[in-house]
């Protein structure tokens, strides 16, 4: 999962990013 960090600040973004923005903005 550790490798997985790395693509999920790419791929993950447009998903759930953790970063400020909720999942919820996809919906």
């Amino acid at each position: 999962m550790a490798a997985n960090g790395q693509r999920e600040q790419e791929q993950g973004t447009r998903f759930f990013p953790r970063r400020n923005v909720q999942p919820v903005e996809i919906s």
